[in-house]
């Protein structure tokens, strides 16, 4: 049933996300060039307003070099149009983020740093129209070249011819510009230098070419316009005349130069400016339209979708109960699995160390090991086989779990290994079977010293006026270690290392630390920053099977938070009575 049912529906469910993927991202382009194109129309809006500060500013340095006296007024053009592009160049919601451009204008504010100091050299100094026309137009058009990018990197490949109409119209505008200001200053002084004359006879070439190419580019039918201003292009194609021969016979002055820029003004706002209007109102209209066309395919698509979904959903509810209820059977099953594995593993973990359990579950032989470092340590409870015949055998099982519980609470917390319990002994090992470097004296010195503290504060609890008295020894140095048995298998050490550290234990006293001398040098050797405090018995001890020994005392570690007295452990272990054998 399920393998009939579910390929269908796995390919709907495909189909369905394709299709939701591919029109959500065609929908997203759309979106996102409609954002571009709000960004570029801001940037054209910004560079329109550029241009007349340029403009205004070529008209007041003309005025200034004429030597005319009626200043004021385009002073005035000058400041309102230095006003307008400040607050439209800090109210641009994007920026150019050509690298070149980036290096020299990083932020909005660099770019009005340097127009402020153009313009205060421009206010005082200047006297070449043609300077200030060249630093406007250069930052222009950096700024028209990342205008034209931000709609080319769209996916909305349909507008790119309209956007290149946009570009070739913009770029009108712009030489249409500097043909107004430079013929201003012609009709004012009568004459043109060199270099400003070359520079407008191709100024007026492109404008003328950039103008055609941005009409046919958009199918725009000027028929309108150009009869709406026949007499204006008539009046500047006349003037031009005398501008391409550098000469005139009117009467050059200022009068002459505002007739000339009115005339460029009016076929500014007629002819280029209709056109740009044009042209970004088709880019929208046809934005607004793919917008629409492509939220109804999408909600065509999803609702088909739909639909196929309702019609298949009786079949995927039996399918999805059928497999429901397999899968809780299996997961029932899973988890019993590893139920039983964990207990597994926690019974393996209890009777072997980690490492020797992954070697045997990845079935690997684990063949004995020596060790040439190790530390061993050994304890027991003073008088246990008095106490044990004092009390019940529940008794002795709830002590020993309390016992045990602590002493196993403290080993977590430092580099050891339980190596084994028998009754009240307690086995541990340091650098076996995990090797910690030299770390092992230091931490089962360490782990001694928090043991007793933790065991000398528990009190029997069937004798609660009694505490238990623990007796630890400790030695450093060589051992073998590894698997014994079959049906019981325990990871054991051998060798005189464990012989010696059962000795330490045997030969020690109850509330104390004991170490050999091979331990003591190990610590003293590589510890010594860590200032364990040990104390020397005063006399050799006489070991069963090593002979005369020299023997310590671990007192405490410096900023441990436990030390040991020894009178005060010997006093308190006579006032103990559990210990004692009774007379009787």
């Amino acid at each position: 049933m399920v393998a009939i049912t579910m390929p269908p529906l796995v390919a709907l469910a495909i189909l369905s996300a394709i299709m939701g993927v591919q029109f959500a991202s065609q929908i997203d382009g759309t979106s996102a060039t409609a954002n571009n194109v709000k960004s570029s129309s801001q940037m054209t809006n910004f560079i329109s307003i550029l241009k007349h500060e340029r403009d205004a500013t070529c008209t007041y340095i003309n005025d200034l070099v004429s030597n005319i006296s009626e200043k004021d007024s385009a002073w005035n053009d000058v400041t309102s149009s230095r006003a307008a592009t400040d607050s439209a160049l800090l109210s641009l919601s994007v920026w150019p983020t050509d690298v070149g451009f980036l290096a020299k204008f990083p932020t909005q504010q660099a770019f009005l740093a340097l127009l402020n100091e153009q313009r205060k050299k421009y206010n005082s100094s200047a006297t070449d129209c043609f300077a200030v026309t060249q630093f406007y137009t250069e930052n222009m058009h950096l700024i028209e070249a990342e205008t034209k990018d931000i709609v080319y990197n769209s996916d909305e490949g349909q507008f790119w011819r309209l956007v290149d109409a946009l570009e070739m119209v913009t770029y009108a505008a712009d030489l249409a510009g500097i043909k107004k200001s430079t013929g201003r200053r012609f009709f004012q002084n009568g004459y043109l230098d060199l270099v400003t004359y070359q520079s407008y006879a191709d100024v007026a070439g492109g404008l003328d070419r950039s103008l055609d190419q941005a009409i046919t580019s958009a199918n725009y039918d000027n028929t309108a316009d150009i009869a709406a201003i026949e007499a204006t292009i008539e009046f500047i194609s006349d003037m031009e005349s005398d501008l391409f021969a550098n000469f005139t016979n009117l009467p050059v002055g200022n009068d002459l130069g505002r007739y000339w820029d009115s005339n460029m003004t009016v076929f500014i706002n007629v002819s280029i400016s209709k056109l740009q209007d044009f042209i970004e109102l088709q880019i929208s209209n046809g934005l607004d339209s793919r917008k629409a066309t492509r939220d109804w395919e999408f909600g065509s698509a999803m609702f088909a979708v739909l639909m196929a979904v309702l019609l298949c959903a009786p079949t995927a509810c039996l399918v999805g109960y059928s497999n429901y209820k397999m899968n809780l059977r299996i997961g029932r099953k899973i988890f019993e699995l590893n139920t039983e594995k964990q207990k597994t593993d926690l019974l393996l973990h209890e009777m072997l160390p980690r490492s020797i359990v992954n070697e045997l579950k990845a079935g690997r032989g684990v063949e004995p090991q020596l060790y040439n470092s190790a530390t061993v340590f050994f304890s027991d409870i003073l008088g246990f086989t008095a106490l044990s015949a004092k009390s019940q055998p529940t008794q002795v099982v709830t002590l020993l779990n309390t016992l045990y519980s602590t002493m196993d609470n403290v080993l977590d917390r430092y580099s050891c290994y339980k190596v084994e319990t028998i009754g009240d002994a307690y086995m541990v090992v340091s650098g076996v079977p995990k090797l910690n470097g030299r770390e092992h004296s230091s931490e089962i010195c360490t782990m001694a010293l928090d043991m007793l503290r933790e065991v000398n504060e528990i009190t029997i609890p069937h004798m609660p006026q009694e505490h238990l008295f623990m007796r630890i020894g400790i030695h450093t140095g060589a051992v073998a270690a590894g698997i014994v048995g079959t049906k019981m298998p325990r990871y054991c050490l051998f060798g005189d290392t464990v012989n010696t550290a059962a000795r330490m234990e045997s030969s020690g006293k109850a509330m104390c630390i004991h170490l050999s001398q091979a331990t003591a040098e190990h610590l003293q050797k590589h510890h010594y920053s860590k200032h364990f405090i040990c104390q020397q018995l005063e006399h050799m001890l006489h070991i069963k099977g090593k002979g005369a020994m020299k023997t310590y005392w671990l007192l405490g570690k410096h900023g441990f938070p436990f030390e040991i007295d020894i009178d005060l452990s010997h006093s308190m272990v006579e006032k103990g009575q559990y210990w004692r054998y009774d007379d009787d």
